[in-house]
C-alpha cells in the first residue's frame, strides 16, 4: 500500500501494515506503531517504514459539551467540531490553514494559527487527555494527574502513546465573518512597524513577495470578528487532478502568479471575509500539494527569537534571491509569549517563516541545511510537523527536552521522524 506525506515526498509502495481503532486489539499490532488522522503532516511525523500505521478514522464521535469544556475523540476533524461548536456559539480557540487534520493531529504536532501571539497554541487549551499506553492500557492525564505525561504528549508527535480523546476549552462564537485590513510593507522594517501595531487585532499574518524587486516586500493582513452574521454559501472547492503529468511550477509561473496576487490584495484595503474561507484558505483547492508535480515539495517552517528575528529573516530573504528560489508561499508570523508547555512544541516569541519549496533535488536540501546554519546560529527552531530532513544535531540543539521527552515515550509507537531524530 502506498502511503505519502502531504508534501508527496515519500512516493515508494512499502511493506506496512494499516489497522482501524479497535481498544481490544491495540496490543497485538505489530510495533512499532503510529497513529494516523487525515495523513496532512508535511514530513516524515506520520510515517512508518518500519511497523504499522493505526488509522484514527473511526475515533471521530462528539462525547460531551459543559459549558465551554468540549470533549471529542481524537479522529475527528476540525471541520466537524466547528459545525458542532457553532450550533452552541462557541468556536475552536485556534485553527490552522485547514480544517481538515484531525483532533488528536492537533495535540500530537501543537498546531498553532493566526491567533497565536493572543490565543498561543492549541495545546493552551487542553485540559486533560485520554491515551492508551501499552504498559498500563487507558489512563487520564491532566495537569494534576501524571502532568509530565501530559505536556510530553502535547507537541509529542505521537510517541508517548494513542490519544483517545481530548478535553479542551472553546472560545465564545462571535460571528463567521472577519473583517480583514490589508497594508502594504515595502521591507521588513515596514512589516516591524505594522505588526507592532497590530497585537490587539484577533488575528494576523503576512505573504511575502519573494519575487518582488525589492527583498522583503508584501501584504500585512489583520483582521477581528465582526458581530454581523452572512448567510453561509455552500461552495464545493475545485479539485487538482491528482494524476496530472504537466509540471507548471517554475521561476516564471511563480513570479507572474506573486506579483498578480500582489496586485490584487493591495487593491482589496479592507474586506468582509467569510470566517471559513480566511481561516481555512488551504481548503479552497482539492489536492493542490499535487501542483508541485510528481517529486512533491518540502514546507520549511522555522522560529526565532524576537531579538534577532528581522536580521534572521532578511538573511534568509537574501539567500533565496541569490539561489534563484521562488515559492507560491512564503508567510512570516508573529509569535507571543503565551507557552503550551510541550516538551517538543515549536513555538516560541518571536517571528515564524514558512515557505513551500518543489523538491529539485539535492539542490533543494541544500538551501534548506543553509537556513538550519542560520537558525541555529539565532537560537530558533524548525517545526517537526513540517520536517522531513533536519539533522539530529540541530534537532537536539534547538529542542533542549528532548532526554526528558525521550524517557515518557511508550516504546511501543514510533515513526520515520522519530528514528531520525530520536534514535527510535
Amino acid at each position: 500500500m502506498r502511503l505519502t506525506s502531504w508534501g508527496n515526498l515519500s512516493l515508494d509502495d512499502y511493506q506496512t501494515f494499516f489497522y482501524d481503532f479497535n481498544p481490544n486489539l491495540l496490543a497485538k499490532i505489530p510495533k512499532p506503531v503510529i497513529a494516523v488522522g487525515a495523513s496532512r503532516s508535511y514530513g516524515d511525523v506520520g510515517l512508518n517504514h518500519l511497523g504499522s500505521n493505526l488509522l484514527t478514522t473511526n475515533l471521530n464521535r462528539f462525547i460531551n459539551l459543559d459549558g465551554n469544556l468540549v470533549t471529542a475523540q481524537a479522529g475527528i476533524n476540525f471541520a466537524e467540531l466547528e459545525k458542532v461548536l457553532n450550533l452552541h456559539k462557541l468556536s475552536l480557540p485556534v485553527r490552522p490553514g485547514t480544517s481538515y487534520l484531525t483532533l488528536g493531529g492537533a495535540v500530537a504536532n501543537d498546531i498553532h494559527g493566526k491567533n497565536h501571539h493572543l490565543q498561543g497554541s492549541f495545546g493552551c487549551h487542553i485540559k486533560s487527555m485520554r491515551i492508551w499506553r501499552s504498559d498500563s492500557g487507558v489512563i487520564e492525564i491532566s495537569t494534576q494527574r501524571e502532568p509530565d505525561l501530559f505536556f510530553a504528549t502535547i507537541g509529542g508527535i505521537g510517541l508517548t502513546g494513542l490519544i483517545i480523546d481530548v478535553t479542551f476549552e472553546a472560545t465564545e462564537f462571535l460571528g463567521n465573518q472577519i473583517k480583514v485590513e490589508n497594508l502594504v510593507f515595502s521591507n521588513l522594517s515596514e512589516f516591524n512597524q505594522i505588526n507592532q501595531s497590530s497585537q490587539n487585532y484577533e488575528t494576523s499574518v503576512s505573504w511575502v513577495n519573494i519575487s518582488g524587486k525589492k527583498n522583503g516586500n508584501g501584504i500585512y493582513s489583520r483582521g477581528n470578528t465582526v458581530p454581523e452574521f452572512a448567510k453561509k454559501i455552500t461552495k464545493a472547492p475545485i479539485s487538482y487532478p491528482k494524476n496530472l503529468k504537466l509540471n507548471f511550477i517554475n521561476s516564471t509561473s511563480i513570479k507572474i502568479f506573486n506579483n498578480l496576487y500582489q496586485n490584487l490584495q493591495k487593491s482589496i484595503k479592507i474586506s468582509l471575509v467569510p470566517a471559513g474561507k480566511y481561516y481555512f484558505p488551504l481548503d479552497g483547492v482539492n489536492n493542490w500539494n499535487q501542483v508541485y508535480g510528481a517529486k512533491g515539495f518540502y514546507q520549511y517552517q522555522s522560529v526565532v527569537p524576537e531579538k534577532n528575528a528581522y536580521e534572521v529573516t532578511e538573511e534568509m530573504l537574501n539567500l533565496m534571491k541569490e539561489e534563484k528560489t521562488y515559492s507560491f508561499l512564503t508567510v512570516l508570523k508573529s509569535f507571543g509569549d503565551k507557552s503550551s508547555g510541550g516538551l517538543l512544541s515549536f513555538p516560541m516569541a518571536g517571528l515564524t517563516f514558512a515557505i513551500d519549496l518543489q523538491n529539485q533535488g539535492e539542490a533543494t536540501l541544500k538551501l534548506m541545511n543553509q537556513f538550519d546554519q542560520i537558525i541555529q546560529r539565532a537560537g530558533g527552531r524548525v517545526y517537526l510537523a513540517k520536517d522531513a530532513r533536519m539533522s539530529r544535531e540541530f534537532f537536539e540543539s534547538s529542542y533542549p527536552n528532548y532526554e526528558k521527552f525521550n524517557s515518557l515515550r511508550d516504546p511501543y509507537f514510533s515513526s520515520d521522524l522519530s528514528r531520525r531524530l530520536l534514535g527510535f
